[in-house]
């Protein structure tokens, strides 16, 4: 019925197999100095390191300016792609085909061996050189400064310690010992023990991967590493540093990308054949840096910005790389492809139109700001937001020249995350002051209309027959399209609130604020049913007749009948978080928390497959078309599979 990793949720699974089987060593490596705080930066370079000490994988040809390391990490998750499920109830148990780590809850202890009362001079510094696999953990313990030994006694005691010196170096018996035990030595020797521990659980590194793994050890504390896998769930930063680890150790030892999901995440580069052993796998194009958002595919190809700084078009049906193009930063913005330009945004402060077909550039613009968001683009324009005057304002340039067309006079919310929408005549916007909402006049920018609301606007607006419909904070609006006039509002006074995109559909507009989902008629206002959900995770949606939502906080997604509000399925998640809910073809799709992309059947609940892709955050990372599912994640990667 429900899925739950291994250690904690929104870990990657090739972290939980790499890090069960060296969960000690990861623990012991805890030894180290105090704690050193990582930053998001050291934390996302990780890989690169890795990378680079390693032996080189093959790289997709970069035709504009090379990539750079990513300068800005993700949220967390799991990269690995994993073998499908059978058809189960949503959020399945891993598929019977996908390869397992065997971890005893309480591994058997060694019968304890004669009390040795070993206490040689110890060296004034640790000795890292005296740790090997042929060593004792006596000749490890007698490697340690005398401060690091006297930590260690007073920490886990005379009597368990002199149990341990007697014994053979390995991990097995210390998997009861607290983290503060074990956090005595020089993360030097801290490293050099995971070093040698890691080559004893994978049967041996090559001189490359030694190297490689070197260099990635480098990059991290083995302190903070022990603490993010010591027990309690990891928060979101800790998360963060294993997932970093996690790719980084793949990097160096592909292997164990191979034992999770039958094959090497991220293909070749070059949209060639992978090992999958996923019959719903079509190819894969790996990039240089974690790719973050949904790609876009349009005409036969996808287009999708990666942390190496650099937008890739790929082609729809093999994965092979078209062309690139080099910005100045990372990219997090979903390109938006319209008459042959490919219009996107980039960390750099820029704004891009490419021909769509070779990738060449036909201008840029300097919007002062990182651009995260999806340029909106129609008649004729690009509309977003940048700073003038002192002010951030709507913008709208010349979609052909990138001119500017004109500057609104309101000022716009302070903020990446804000961006204006483009529907039929007018550009929909919030005003940088409370309650407020402009209408503009697409083709001028001078205010068509503007009202008053009871909150800041956050939310897209929809335009249908002549009506705008809003959402505000816990509110639903109508608004006639040409003056502005309201004709109806609904308070349900309920908080906390989310300002979900306004959803109308046949007549019936739904409000999700707070703890219920509210069908409203369309036309009055007026409550047609109510649902009991508890506060959605993700906009709902509604197809076919059937609405579609996701609670994070019940840990469950569920389908209502949109007519009656009736409840048709349940399925629990367990407490993982869910994202990004859409119905393409009787195929229900979502995100959970766990880095996991689940295909269900729209009528029952029951899942159809899931991916691993890794990541998960309030953006969507997979477009459905044409009967196959594209999708990214932080592993460098972008993939297709047959949709269900």
């Amino acid at each position: 019925m429900s899925h739950r990793p291994g250690i904690a949720n929104g870990i990657c699974r090739i972290v939980i197999m790499a890090a069960l089987a060296l969960l000690m060593t990861i623990a012991l490596a805890a030894c180290g100095s105090e704690p050193e705080a990582v930053s998001p930066e050291a934390s996302a370079s990780a890989v690169d390191a890795a990378t680079q000490s390693g032996p080189p994988a093959q790289q997709p040809v970069v035709v504009a300016e090379p990539a750079q390391a990513p300068a800005v990490p993700p949220p967390p998750a799991g990269p690995a792609p994993t073998a499908p499920p059978a058809a189960t109830p949503l959020v399945v148990m891993p598929s019977p085909t996908q390869a397992q780590v065997a971890v005893p809850v309480e591994a058997p202890q060694p019968p304890a061996p004669p009390a040795v009362d070993i206490a040689p001079p110890a060296p004034v510094d640790s000795d890292p050189s005296a740790i090997s696999s042929a060593a004792t953990w006596g000749d490890v313990f007698s490697s340690f400064s005398e401060e690091e030994q006297s930590c260690i006694r007073s920490e886990m005691g005379e009597e368990r310690l002199n149990q341990l010196l007697g014994l053979p170096f390995a991990l097995e018996g210390l998997e009861d010992e607290p983290i503060a035990v074990l956090s005595c030595i020089s993360e030097e020797a801290a490293r050099e023990i995971l070093l040698v521990n890691m080559a004893a659980q994978f049967g041996g590194l090559t001189d490359e991967q030694e190297v490689c793994l070197r260099g990635l050890l480098g990059t991290f504390s083995p302190s903070d590493l022990a603490m993010a896998l010591g027990g309690a769930e990891p928060d979101q930063e800790q998360a963060l540093l294993l997932l970093s680890f996690g790719l980084g150790m793949v990097a160096c030892v592909p292997e164990l990308g191979g034992e999770l999901g039958g094959g090497q995440p991220g293909g070749n580069g070059m949209g060639g054949e992978a090992t999958f052993q996923d019959p719903s796998f079509l190819w894969s194009f790996t990039t240089g840096g974690w790719v973050i958002t949904a790609p876009a595919v349009v005409d036969g190809m996808v287009y999708a910005g990666s942390d190496d700084h650099s937008l890739y078009a790929l082609t729809a049906d093999a994965g092979e790389l078209a062309w690139s193009f080099g910005t100045g930063d990372v990219i997090r913005s979903t390109p938006t492809v319209v008459d042959g330009r490919v219009f996107f945004g980039s960390n750099d402060n820029h704004i891009y139109a490419l021909d769509a077909g070779d990738g060449t550039e036909i201008w840029k613009f300097d919007t002062g700001e990182w651009v995260q968001h999806s340029p909106a683009v129609g008649g004729g324009k690009v509309y977003f937001g940048a700073y003038s005057e002192g002010d951030r304002r709507v913008h709208a340039l010349d979609a052909a020249t990138g001119e500017v067309v004109w500057v609104a006079e309101h000022p716009f919310p302070i903020g990446a995350e804000h961006s204006p929408t483009f529907i039929g005549d007018k550009v929909y916007a919030p005003g940088a002051e409370y309650g407020k909402f402009y209408a503009l006049d697409a083709a001028t920018g001078e205010v068509a209309w503007q009202a008053e609301v009871g909150g800041y606007v956050e939310s897209e607006p929809t335009v249908l027959d002549g009506v705008v419909y809003l959402t505000v904070v816990n509110r639903a609006y109508a608004f006639r399209e040409e003056t502005g006039e309201v004709i109806w509002e609904v308070n349900t006074e309920e908080f906390p609130a989310r300002d979900f995109p306004a959803l109308v559909v046949e007549g019936v507009f739904y409000l999700a604020p707070s703890n219920n989902v509210y069908a409203l008629d369309a036309a009055t206002g007026d409550e047609v049913w109510s649902y009991e959900s508890f506060m959605l995770s993700t906009a709902p949606v509604v197809a076919d007749g059937v609405l579609y939502g996701a609670s994070g906080d019940a840990e469950y997604i569920f389908a209502l009948d949109a007519t009656s509000g009736a409840e048709l399925w349940a399925e629990t998640t367990e407490d993982f978080t869910t994202n990004a809910l859409s119905v393409v073809d009787g195929i229900l799709y979502g995100e959970l928390s766990s880095g996991e992309l689940v295909a269900a059947d729209a009528r029952t609940g029951a899942a159809m497959w899931v991916f691993e892709k890794g990541g998960f955050s309030d953006l969507r990372g997979y477009t459905v078309k044409d009967g196959v599912v594209y999708s990214a994640g932080p592993n460098n990667s972008v993939y297709a599979h047959r949709a269900p």
